[in-house]
């Protein structure tokens, strides 16, 4: 049975959307590192966000940027395939408040995408390295004081790829937790979500960690496994 490709690419800058949706502190800067996986897939990222105002919880202009690694395998019907990829993108924003617990961004950028497959597999739409544009966009609000319901995602021109996200939580003080819908794929491969979230987890006054843990289900193949999302972060 064919085996779909799988791999997280766009998790490296979505993930900040969520982030720094997160953000209730006057601080100007958020980075982050993690990693995703899945059966056949492992993808590492890293990048931040900053405030152009010094102020991620304020209306006001961003700079996003980030890094991801990631290993992967599938069987294309003949033999075995093994990929690496690289993925780099470069962003502006604008985020509007509408209230201290409502808001809605848009970024605007670049992105650039390698894949090396080892054998060469000719049957592969996504090999090589492309240069697109990316667009991404995120709201987020509060139904109440304890849950809040947020959607999120991007989509580039390289290789249309997209990643999208939505997710309600709720606030239990030391953790946020609530189901997560999401959709992520590119010319090879479309794939489906369905996990629990659970954010907000402090490690120190600044820094916390993110977890995602669910089931992925891909919508070309019968190919489906387990899945988990790893991102600690800082505020700067």
């Amino acid at each position: 049975m064919l085996k779909n490709i799988r791999k997280t690419l766009l998790l490296s800058s979505s993930m900040t959307l969520l982030i720094v949706a997160q953000s209730s502190h006057a601080d100007g800067l958020v980075t982050w590192l993690g990693g995703d996986f899945t059966d056949d897939a492992n993808y590492a990222y890293l990048g931040g966000v900053k405030a152009l105002n010094n102020d991620l919880s304020a209306t006001g202009y961003l700079l996003r940027g980030s890094l991801g690694v990631g290993t992967y395998e599938y069987n294309n019907g003949v033999r075995g395939i093994d990929g690496d990829n690289y993925n780099a993108d470069l962003s502006v924003g604008y985020q509007h408040f509408f209230s201290a617990d409502t808001r809605l961004t848009g970024y605007l950028g670049v992105s650039c995408q390698d894949y090396d497959l080892s054998p060469n597999d000719p049957s592969s739409d996504v090999d090589g390295s492309e240069v697109g544009a990316k667009i991404g966009l995120d709201f987020l609000t509060k139904v109440t004081d304890k849950v809040s319901f947020g959607i999120l995602g991007d989509y580039s021109t390289a290789y249309d790829t997209y990643w999208s996200r939505a997710h309600v939580g709720y606030d239990f003080g030391p953790v946020t937790v609530g189901p997560e819908i999401v959709g992520l794929g590119n010319e090879s491969f479309d794939e489906q979500r369905y996990g629990l979230g659970f954010t907000g987890i402090k490690v120190t006054d600044s820094t916390g960690i993110d977890l995602s843990l669910g089931y992925a289900d891909s919508s070309r193949s019968s190919d489906d496994s387990g899945y988990a999302n790893l991102v600690m972060h800082t505020m700067w």
